[in-house]
């Protein structure tokens, strides 16, 4: 599964997106905004960034410490199961997906998109 938002620069600075530098290149742009997943005591632990890949439409997903650029590990490797703290991550995700009209896909119908673009 993948997620997809077709979208234009300007509905994204109007959604709080921001141009990502780090994972834009010469063929792609990239915008991305950050929003907290989790806190401890009122305080912002964990954040996630959602980055749009302009050119495709493709949103990546990712799960930071703070303030950082420091993958949140137990995100990614699932192989242990799931415990409370992902899915209540995972829980606001989805809900900040929602919010932004972000759809999610299956890999081939993305496939199957992106190879007919003009």
């Amino acid at each position: 599964m993948g997620y997809q938002l077709k979208t234009t620069k300007e509905n994204l600075y109007n959604k709080g997106f921001r141009y990502n530098s780090i994972m834009s290149d010469m063929e792609t742009d990239c915008y991305s905004i950050r929003f907290p997943v989790l806190k401890y005591n009122k305080h912002t632990t964990l954040e996630c960034e959602l980055t749009v890949e302009l050119q495709t439409g493709n949103v990546i997903i990712n799960v930071f410490n703070y303030r950082t650029r420091d993958q949140y590990t137990p995100y990614y490797y699932v192989e242990c199961g799931r415990y409370d703290t992902l899915k209540s991550i995972q829980k606001e995700i989805n809900k900040y997906i929602k919010k932004l009209g972000i759809k999610e896909i299956n890999s081939k119908t993305a496939d199957n998109e992106n190879t007919y673009q003009n």
